[in-house]
């Protein structure tokens, strides 16, 4: 039972008769509340509607009504405690009144009482009374065992609650609260210091958006609430905080290459940043992101207090190398990040008229390296006088680059390209001239909510069908305030366009164009409302971090096609949103390759949300051969994987077999596959083979050539 119950209670008992409340009474009454309560409630469910009483000041409607259903339980309380405490008092007076605890803006306390409030059989419930005999100094409407802080009333686009220490219930009384945005458009953070002697906080104009909500104090680990929406019109319930110790991680960081120490390097914990994107540079990272550090001189580092659970991923980073990501638990002992080779990025930018463009803004980003990395890394760099720009110490990977007009004030969506970073190597990236092997085409549109809202800050992204590339070929476009996208510089062919919901690469597919020689192409999209969410689990049902999710949909005539990807977060959840009606399948993958995967049985979706869990299976690799007849390797060979129910599985993200004739598929279910290979020019080939987890199976076709 709370404080506030024993203080009422002490109230009730001293006011009748002072007598002491032993434990045998208190667990009769708590039993009896607990059973009153509930019928009482059930009684008020199926009683004619109260009349609809005058809101007071600072009150919402429905903060109204969940106060006044805690005024039901005050009434079983009221009853209760009067019929238990005559019998225990020996025939105590006892009147009908209910005890309201108000605590004021001091230590002490006073108690309101309330004839009729909340009794049974008799009276309408007064709210609006409780309220106003509160006065001004009260702080709280506290009944027996729950409380509704007057001045931590639910209101719209607030943000309310409490911050403790887990291990005692304390007050942390200094913090900071930091609201990371997870829009890609807008990636920044905002953030308010709580200095409260009971923790509480009121943020009360947070601005609105899509965010994951930080919480740091000094000695204690990171707490994180994530998928927080701030929304003018959507009122927030208090939030209690709970936060606990953190746990030390030590280690060094060293040259991949050599062995070497790295003195300086940067290392920051990418799990506690409260962030979607982390500079590269330690220069341009903002004040809250806390857990970092810089190597010694021995290249050796620690962190103290960062937060437990899923394994902490650490990255590190210094000049003349490219980034690492490095995974370490609770009990990892002396963690090492070795800092492999980077590469660069370059080239020039030119203004419309065909001049060097000085002084523009160029980042360049890249996806989170799963299934480590949680954030994205990026750097940024100015144009010189020739329009000139240079980026090093690059990861090796796929990325973008984005062109700003004015990094403090820009005043349209950025342009981007593609590219993909090689170790050792520099890529050029230029802007305001189209190479020669593209063309003038153009696809365009709006994107809006469904209530006809512009969906802004949206990412579009544009991909030819057939390209050889899907992991670079593509171009990306971003919805502007008004609804409106533009993608320049296509050649002619038909194009798959998606919607990139977020920064962990969650995509949905929105439609598909035909983009007709030298001409353009038009789609206006509105966004669908449907969405498939779960967990994906292990085989022994624990939740997976970081897994993907492959989302397909069935066409009219038969066939399933890629519809979205999406990661789970740290708690295994994941969801695919802005699908539009119809019947689809998901395939769940671990991004490390130990465990098998998993498809879905066809779920129908319609215009909201439908749960669908995916529990991993024990599964083991496949290594897949293809020659001639002659016993030459044959590269580029499309394998098809299909189970005992004739269903096709699509394990990698280009199928094909490699320059030596092979393609090794992970994450292959344990059980019996019928493998299919095809290749243009030669007679396709099957056969069957049984995969066992934890093991390697291979199996070889021959594809003769065709007559």
């Amino acid at each position: 039972m709370s404080a506030a119950f024993d203080s009422n209670l002490a109230a009730l008992l001293a006011r009748h008769r002072p007598v002491a409340a032993d434990a045998g009474f208190r667990a009769r009454l708590e039993q009896r509340f607990v059973a009153e309560a509930a019928r009482l409630a059930a009684t008020r469910r199926a009683a004619p509607p109260a009349p609809v009483l005058p809101l007071p000041r600072g009150f919402s409607r429905p903060a109204l009504a969940a106060a006044a259903m805690l005024l039901v339980v005050l009434g079983a309380a009221w009853f209760l405690m009067r019929d238990e405490a005559a019998r225990h008092a020996d025939g105590g007076a006892g009147q009908e009144d209910v005890l309201v605890q108000l605590p004021d803006s001091g230590s002490s306390e006073h108690v309101v009482e309330l004839p009729q409030v909340g009794a049974p059989g008799g009276g309408r419930d007064r709210l609006p009374d409780v309220v106003a005999d509160a006065g001004a100094g009260p702080r709280a409407l506290v009944i027996p065992g729950l409380a509704l802080p007057i001045d931590q009333t639910p209101a719209a686009g607030v943000l309310t609650g409490r911050i403790v220490r887990d291990e005692d219930g304390s007050p942390v009384t200094v913090a900071r609260l930091v609201l990371a945005s997870t829009d890609l458009a807008d990636p920044d953070s905002e953030d308010e210091v709580v200095d409260d002697p009971d923790g509480r906080f009121r943020w009360e104009d947070p601005p609105p958006g899509r965010y994951h909500l930080y919480v740091q104090a000094e000695g204690l680990a990171v707490h994180v609430t994530r998928h927080v929406r701030i929304d003018p019109g959507l009122m927030l319930p208090p939030l209690e905080i709970r936060m606990r110790r953190g746990m030390t991680v030590r280690g060094v960081v060293r040259d991949a290459d050599t062995g070497a120490p790295v003195p300086g390097a940067l290392v920051v914990s990418d799990t506690d940043a409260p962030a979607i994107m982390l500079a590269l540079d330690g220069e341009q990272l903002p004040e809250v992101i806390v857990a970092r550090t810089l190597a010694d001189d021995e290249g050796r580092f620690e962190l103290r207090d960062l937060s437990r659970g899923p394994p902490q991923v650490l990255r590190a980073s210094a000049s003349g190398r490219g980034p690492a990501w490095a995974e370490a638990g609770p009990d990892a002992g002396e963690l090492e990040i070795r800092l492999p080779l980077g590469g660069a990025v370059e080239g020039q930018v030119w203004r419309g008229e065909g001049e060097p463009w000085e002084g523009a803004g160029l980042v360049a980003s890249f996806l989170p390296m799963a299934p480590l990395a949680r954030c994205m890394a990026f750097d940024v760099a100015l144009s010189d006088a020739q329009g000139r720009y240079r980026m090093d110490d690059l990861p090796a990977q796929m990325g973008v680059v984005l062109l700003f007009e004015d990094f403090e004030a820009p005043t349209k969506m950025p342009d981007m390209q593609s590219m993909t970073v090689r170790a050792g190597a520099s890529v050029r990236v230029d802007f305001g001239g189209r190479p020669a092997t593209l063309g003038a085409g153009v696809i365009e549109g709006t994107l809006t909510e469904p209530g006809g809202r512009p969906a802004a800050r949206r990412m579009i992204s544009v991909m030819q069908e057939g390209c050889e590339d899907p992991a670079t070929d593509w171009v990306g476009a971003m919805v502007a305030d008004d609804g409106r996208w533009r993608v320049e510089g296509l050649a002619p062919g038909r194009y798959e366009i998606f919607l990139v919901l977020d920064a962990a690469g969650a995509v949905t597919r929105a439609g598909a164009v035909e983009l007709p020689p030298n001409g353009g192409a038009r789609l206006d999209l509105v966004l669908p409302t449907g969405a498939l969410e779960g967990r994906v689990l292990r085989p022994d049902g624990a939740p997976l971090p970081h897994a993907l999710v492959i989302v397909e949909g069935r066409e009219t005539s038969g066939e399933w096609r890629f519809v979205g990807r999406n990661l789970t977060d740290d708690e295994g959840r994941w969801r695919a949103e802005a699908l539009p009606p119809g019947l689809y399948r998901a395939l769940g993958f671990d991004w490390q390759e130990h465990l098998g995967a998993v498809m879905s049985e066809q779920v129908v979706v319609g215009t909201e949300a439908q749960a669908l869990d995916l529990q991993l299976l024990d599964g083991g690799r496949l290594l897949v051969s293809a020659t001639d007849a002659g016993g030459r390797p044959l590269a580029g060979a499309r394998v098809l994987l299909r189970d005992e129910r004739g269903r096709t599985w699509s394990l990698s993200e280009k199928p094909l077999t490699g320059a030596g004739g092979t393609l090794l598929l992970h994450s292959v279910p344990a059980g019996r596959w019928e493998v299919e290979a095809v290749l243009a020019g030669h007679v396709p080939a099957r056969t069957v083979v049984d995969v066992a987890a934890g093991i390697e199976a291979e199996t070889r076709l021959t594809l003769p050539r065709a007559p």
